[in-house]
């Protein structure tokens, strides 16, 4: 993850995560968190618990959201 920053739009603090497609996501920096815990695993020297902590991607929150997404496809032709 990267350093906080801030939405060019609203101004919430937002930091950046890569995606499995190594691309960049921003999500809220503050506010509420998912910690899941998972099965314990196994590892060398003991078992531990696995545990996630899940951001809110900011898309989901910032008001100006829509102005920073980017079209999916190509044009359509009519």
């Amino acid at each position: 993850m990267s350093g906080l920053t801030r939405c060019r739009s609203c101004g919430a603090a937002i930091i950046f995560a890569p995606t499995q497609n190594g691309r960049q996501v921003p999500l809220d920096a503050e506010g509420k968190r998912l910690m899941v815990l998972e099965q314990d695993a196994t590892v060398p020297g003991g078992r531990v618990a696995v545990v996630r902590v899940c951001f809110t991607p900011h898309f989901a929150t910032c008001p100006a959201a829509a102005a920073h997404r980017k079209p999916k496809g190509g044009a359509a032709s009519g």
